[in-house]
């Protein structure tokens, strides 16, 4: 009922209606003329809100990271993207924004629609160190002759699902395979056992429900998210959704779901402790937050954060690498013979990873498929702190959010000559700069603390797949490997598919 006190005001009415009018002019004046970042040039919608990223992320379906550079040809290299966001495009920028000299924090209004709040991935400061001093004992050099007992293993179970696969004469779903490879390894870094129901490398057809979840599961409505943060909460009523919307969600329901089977299965079982996992160092003695032990929360947060980190690159580099080894017979026939020389017999145990790192084009192989792939391409926006930061040479306030994408890392005519052309060889000069500009797994204090182990992984990986087998693609061309960008790349086509020759010698 309406309040007759109220309305008896003179002009009340006209008051409710004009007060978010002009607060709006306002914010949309102060944003344009009067912000901090207001000397920064862009376009005007990305300095007044938000929706010109979520249109290029959303609407147009993972396309920021191409209309960013586009900007940047226009507006010079850097940019303001969101009221409160400078976008940087000179390579030098990247090093800059994680050096440990300017001290920029996480984004948590970005982490924030990935979820998972207790991983280490969104935790800081003291929190995050303790959480990290749990899961370096399990990177340390000391335990290096484990994680490539796991590898192994799993590669070995690889090669054998495509040996089967040969023998019945089907074209094999290659990047499947890669997702359930990169899957079943990093789990057994995380847990001690996993039921073989919920392996990626359960058969060879590679369509097990959990590894497909965490492909179905990143898509546009990720960004939906990012930019909507009241989607996050789909989850909850996602049979109620659209259909466009509702088999994303229905995904990240399915592999929370079988991460939790998992973890209970670990948590129950008598085998739980039988070696050095994660989750085993997560519920040891010493592993207690605030006198009590970490809540099943903490447990399964970090444990599908890690998984991701493991699976999501992982599946990106060998399908990438694969196809250009596929389609150029002769760069295969290098490998092969590089590969022969240490490695005489297939049925052999996969060489050792220190033999197999010094392969020069094997190495190159790795390192060059890493920068066409760029880890997390979206890049990871940090905020200045209190003292503000100098980037590329420009001062930036504090507060502000600062981003950029390893891509201009990657693809810098100035580092790499003929930048775009897929070269293997360009790695044996053993060009510091090179390497300083290879990046796929950040750099600085938050960089990746598993990549250690994603070499070891892609290297064995392309070493036994090329070394029994001569590679074909099947029904695979470049147009099926252009990507979107999401969180990393993500294939618009076709996934890779081949055919296999087994090698005789």
């Amino acid at each position: 009922m309406d309040n007759p006190f109220l309305f008896n005001i003179p002009f009340a009415k006209e008051i409710f209606v004009v007060t978010p009018f002009l607060y709006f002019v306002a914010l949309v004046f102060y944003r344009l003329y009067l912000h901090p970042l207001s000397k920064y040039p862009g376009p005007k919608l990305a300095a007044v809100s938000c929706l010109y990223r979520a249109y290029h992320q959303t609407w147009r379906d993972g396309r920021l990271v191409e209309q960013l550079t586009y900007l940047h040809e226009v507006y010079g290299p850097v940019v303001r993207i969101t009221p409160n966001t400078l976008h940087f495009r000179n390579p030098q920028a990247f090093h800059d924004i994680f050096s440990a000299q300017n001290k920029t924090v996480k984004d948590q209004e970005f982490y924030h629609h990935l979820g998972l709040p207790d991983s280490s991935f969104r935790l800081e400061g003291e929190e995050h160190a303790a959480r990290l001093k749990l899961m370096s004992p399990l990177l340390g050099r000391n335990h290096m002759d484990d994680i490539q007992t796991i590898v192994r293993r799993n590669v070995q179970r690889f090669c054998d699902l495509l040996q089967r696969s040969v023998e019945n004469h089907q074209p094999i779903e290659l990047a499947l395979g890669y997702r359930g490879l990169a899957l079943d390894i990093i789990n057994e870094f995380i847990f001690a056992v996993i039921p073989d129901r919920l392996r990626g490398l359960e058969n060879e057809k590679f369509r097990n429900p959990l590894a497909m979840s965490t492909y179905y599961s990143f898509d546009w409505t990720m960004w939906l998210m990012r930019n909507f943060p009241v989607t996050c909460h789909f989850h909850d009523f996602a049979r109620y959704l659209p259909s466009s919307l509702k088999f994303s969600y229905d995904q990240r329901n399915v592999m929370t779901e079988l991460m939790t089977n998992i973890l209970h299965y670990n948590l129950s079982s008598s085998e739980m402790n039988d070696r050095a996992t994660l989750i085993g160092n997560m519920t040891k003695p010493g592993s207690e937050r605030n006198g009590k032990p970490l809540p099943e929360s903490a447990l399964l947060d970090e444990a599908i954060g890690v998984m991701h980190g493991g699976v999501l690159d992982i599946s990106n580099v060998l399908p990438y690498g694969t196809f250009h080894l596929a389609q150029d017979p002769k760069a295969q026939h290098k490998l092969y013979e590089e590969l022969k020389s240490v490695w005489k017999n297939p049925s052999d145990q996969i060489p050792d990873h220190e033999i197999l790192r010094n392969l020069p084009y094997l190495k190159g192989l790795v390192k060059e498929t890493l920068r066409f792939t760029h880890g997390v391409i979206s890049g990871m926006p940090r905020v200045v702190t209190a003292n503000g930061a100098q980037i590329d040479g420009n001062y930036v306030p504090p507060g502000t959010i600062v981003a950029t994408t390893s891509v201009y890392v990657h693809m810098d005519p100035t580092v790499f000559s003929n930048p775009k052309q897929f070269s293997p060889e360009r790695w044996a000069t053993g060009d510091s700069q090179l390497e300083r500009s290879l990046v796929p797994f950040s750099k600085g204090r938050r960089m990746c603390p598993a990549q250690n182990i994603s070499y070891m992984e892609i290297t064995a990986a392309f070493a036994a797949v090329f070394r029994r087998f001569e590679v074909s693609l099947y029904e695979t061309t470049e147009e099926d490997m252009k990507y979107k960008a999401y969180a990393s790349i993500h294939y618009t086509g076709r996934p890779l598919r081949a055919t296999l020759k087994p090698r005789l010698d």
